[in-house]
């Protein structure tokens, strides 16, 4: 009976050595899968929530809070084992300027019971991550040198302007000041400016006209809309539409250009008109500087 004791005593202690043993062996694993994890995946997730455009700008990093935020979740949920039964993510201190993010992970595990005793584990890890960027090769910035990154550019867009007639002088004469279009407007696209204007010769149509009224607003800036929405081709003067009868100036190609103009075009009709309005096509040329990307 005696032996009986001691044997079951040995196989309780061995039942309860046992599961300690699991306890901590769990514990250790998920600690250092949390650990190498959080290590990596938050070096990743700075990397790829880098702001290029500010870079490119100002030469100096800058990361994107609510991007940096979505990349560490989404990579943190693809490569984590299935170990705990909650995991637990917490963001603070994530600084965008010079980069700078902490990150604790909270891992709850399943819950475990050694002999009477019935308890819940947590694995806590925390990281905090500072962003540094030396220059290919550990160079310092006295020995970068001064190479111009970007490349001069233009692109052709067309536009319609309606011209009201000035009444003292029955011409259809008028200054518009275009907007930079909405494809020039971008983080590694700077010194957009009007070169280049072209006059095109048409024959009005209805559509033209609805076209150029839909278009204004995005197309000029303090645009004139006396005539609301809606324009009759009736009210269009059918006689001003050749390069003899109506002139387009604007861009840099024009005499006298200044800074303050660089953007604005001049229209100017020859001659007299009977209607209220003139519709006019041209081409304007636009120039900018694109940054131009190093493969090496």
């Amino acid at each position: 009976m005696k032996w009986s004791t001691v044997t079951v005593g040995v196989m309780i202690l061995g039942i309860i050595g046992v599961s300690i043993i699991l306890l901590f062996q769990q514990l250790t694993t998920t600690n250092e899968n949390d650990y190498y994890l959080l290590k990596e995946i938050t070096e990743a997730a700075m990397v790829d929530s880098i702001d290029i455009s500010y870079y490119r700008e100002t030469g100096n990093l800058k990361i994107v809070r609510e991007k940096f935020v979505e990349n560490f979740t989404r990579r943190f949920a693809e490569s984590t084992l299935i170990i705990g039964t909650k995991y637990t993510i917490k963001f603070f201190d994530v600084i965008e300027e010079p980069p700078k993010v902490s990150v604790r992970i909270d891992t709850g595990i399943e819950n475990y019971r050694i002999y009477n005793t019935e308890d819940s584990y947590n694995v806590l890890n925390e990281l905090t991550g500072i962003f540094e960027y030396v220059g290919k090769e550990g160079k310092s910035s006295s020995t970068i040198t001064n190479e111009n990154p970007y490349e001069i550019k233009t692109m052709k867009k067309t536009y319609y302007a309606i011209v009201k007639k000035v009444p003292s002088t029955k011409k259809y004469d008028a200054t518009l000041e275009l907007n930079v279009p909405d494809e020039l407007i971008s983080g590694k696209i700077k010194y957009q400016m009007l070169s280049y204007v072209k006059f095109e010769s048409m024959e009005p149509t209805q559509g033209i006209v609805n076209e150029a009224i839909l278009k204004r607003d995005i197309d000029y800036k303090d645009a004139e809309n006396d005539y609301g929405y809606f324009l009759p081709l009736a009210n269009i003067e059918k006689n001003v539409y050749n390069d003899s009868s109506i002139r387009v100036f604007g861009g840099l190609a024009r005499p006298n250009q200044n800074t303050e103009k660089k953007n604005k075009v001049q229209i100017t009709s020859v001659g007299t008109g009977n209607q209220d309005y003139a519709i006019v096509k041209y081409t304007a040329t636009w120039q900018y500087s694109e940054y131009k990307y190093k493969i090496s």
